[in-house]
């Protein structure tokens, strides 16, 4: 290049790719599980409330179930204390975790300031051996299943009965949240599984450098390989930014529209369902992009209901026991 002549380059760059969506107004059938609440699952969260409002109290001897408190020296393959390899004051129950019953029997029956030695998993694959001494020894009471405990979780309820609809209601809620959830997974893998679509580059490499970025925060990942990371997520970031094209031109073919207006009518109803963190969520939803993220949200529920309307699902009621059962196969 020198001056008074003229500047000649190539520029190359991506473009946003050409494509057409599958026929999703007769092809689009799948099939899917709906779970209902069982009485199994109203006695499982009767049973974690009890044990959060449950009160600890100190026993002189040990039993099954007991909560201990005790300090951990690591012994060699001698039975010999390592010196700098001691954990001190560190909580475990009894028949739980790590202390399955085989374990946990070796501690039964002794008091505070007794000694015990167990081998216990510590590190990548390996048991080690650790005398551990009692610093505490504490039963778990729980309380009263009755019109007094309903009544702690909720001031309005007039006895268990309320209580049990209560829970069979959010339980229902919940599973009802999950059955739509993957009822729209069914659609996004097929609009992702139909379209022939190749993804940009550089929308993949900076959507993996994001996630990257996202889980380097974590405390536990400080380590963790970038190499290895981009490897293993790629397929899952491929996927999502071909949604995001399908998810773009459908918004447009059926004409989805979410106004301001419909972004306050939710804010709105929040507001109104929980009064309690009224403050917070006003908080939050100043904020300029908080309100954006719901409105692209409130955008994508409205394009799934109407994509609903064209698939041929094909349901499968079932009972969450049911459910329980499949899991113990697996």
């Amino acid at each position: 290049f020198k001056q008074n002549e003229d500047f000649k380059f190539t520029a190359i760059f991506e473009v946003r790719p050409e494509f057409r969506l599958p026929d999703y107004s007769k092809k689009l059938k799948f099939k899917v599980n709906r779970y209902s609440v069982s009485d199994a699952d109203i006695k499982q969260s009767m049973t974690e409330l009890q044990n959060n409002q449950s009160k600890l109290k100190q026993v002189s001897k040990a039993s099954m179930g007991n909560y201990i408190l005790a300090d951990f020296q690591e012994l060699d393959e001698n039975g010999v204390a390592i010196i700098g390899s001691k954990i001190e004051k560190q909580y475990f129950k009894l028949g739980e975790g790590n202390f399955n019953e085989k374990i946990s029997e070796l501690i039964l029956g002794k008091k505070v300031s007794d000694k015990a030695v167990v081998d216990l998993p510590y590190g990548e694959g390996k048991i080690t051996k650790f005398e551990l001494e009692i610093k505490k020894i504490e039963e778990q009471v729980l309380p009263k299943l009755d019109s007094k405990f309903a009544k702690s979780i909720n001031s309005d309820f007039k006895g268990l009965k309320d209580l049990e609809l209560e829970i069979k209601k959010n339980i229902t809620k919940n599973l009802n949240d999950d059955f739509e959830k993957r009822c729209n997974g069914k659609i996004i893998d097929f609009f992702v599984d139909n379209t022939k679509l190749d993804v940009p580059k550089s929308m993949t490499d900076m959507f993996l450098k994001n996630m990257y970025e996202d889980e380097k925060k974590k405390p536990e990942n400080k380590n963790l390989e970038e190499s290895e990371f981009i490897k293993k997520n790629k397929p899952y970031a491929e996927k999502n930014i071909k949604w995001l094209f399908c998810r773009e031109q459908l918004v447009q073919e059926e004409k989805i529209e979410v106004t301001d207006q419909h972004v306050d009518d939710f804010i709105n109803q929040l507001l109104k369902d929980n009064k309690q963190q009224e403050s917070d969520i006003k908080k939050y939803y100043q904020d300029s992009n908080n309100r954006k993220n719901l409105k692209s949200d409130l955008l994508t529920q409205k394009l799934f209901k109407k994509i609903n309307e064209y698939a041929n699902i094909k349901i499968l009621d079932k009972s969450t026991d049911e459910l329980r059962k499949e899991n113990v196969k697996k």
